[in-house]
């Protein structure tokens, strides 16, 4: 599994992730438990040998599908510039399926959230609907406030339902998220003036 991931970037025999690390991070993506969190997938060893295993996990074609994505999605726990290339790498690849481009925008805008806004606003005009859907749910996930203004706008212009409901659905995250910061605003408040 890493020997084209050794060969094509030059890495170092001491910089190989262990069996034992690649082995950790597959049972951690295929757990009947869910998808890992960010502390179990840091738990399994260095943050840059677990990208590489991500990265060569997502690159294998012989494994499950569902691996795959699943790794091409815990790179969101790791925003490092690798990762940012990677993803990059995923989105624009010509060759790769919708589904992992539309998971490649979801890490991308959590991993590193406002820098993704400009790569991320494209893919609202694209062609492909489930590109377009898959957008508008990764600008939701993006905590800043000029994605409430394009979502609006793009709600305006937008044929099919499905982009619609995504649109609507990232919006109502938005909302939701300030009404949070608002409450929070509030009682910080409260306790202040209480003292």
């Amino acid at each position: 599994m890493f020997v084209a991931l050794v060969v094509g970037t030059g890495v170092c025999h001491a910089d190989l992730p262990s069996p034992l690390h690649s082995r950790a991070v597959v049972n951690l993506l295929i757990s009947k438990q869910g998808f890992p969190t960010a502390k179990q997938m840091l738990r399994t060893g260095k943050a840059n040998a677990t990208v590489r295993i991500l990265t060569a996990l997502v690159n294998e074609k012989s494994h499950n599908p569902v691996v795959r994505l699943n790794a091409l999605r815990a790179l969101e726990y790791f925003p490092t510039q690798d990762t940012e290339k990677f993803l990059g790498s995923v989105l624009y690849g010509r060759y790769r399926p919708l589904m992992y481009k539309v998971t490649a925008m979801r890490a991308m805008a959590r991993a590193f959230g406002i820098k993704a806004y400009l790569e991320l606003l494209p893919f609202l005009r694209d062609a492909e609907a489930q590109l377009r859907e898959g957008a508008a749910l990764a600008l939701g996930e993006i905590d800043d406030s000029r994605v409430m203004g394009n979502l609006r706008n793009h709600l305006l212009h937008e044929q099919e339902l499905s982009v619609r409901v995504a649109i609507d659905k990232s919006m109502k995250l938005i909302r939701e998220r300030e009404r949070r910061r608002v409450r929070e605003r509030a009682r910080k408040k409260e306790v202040k003036a209480s003292k």
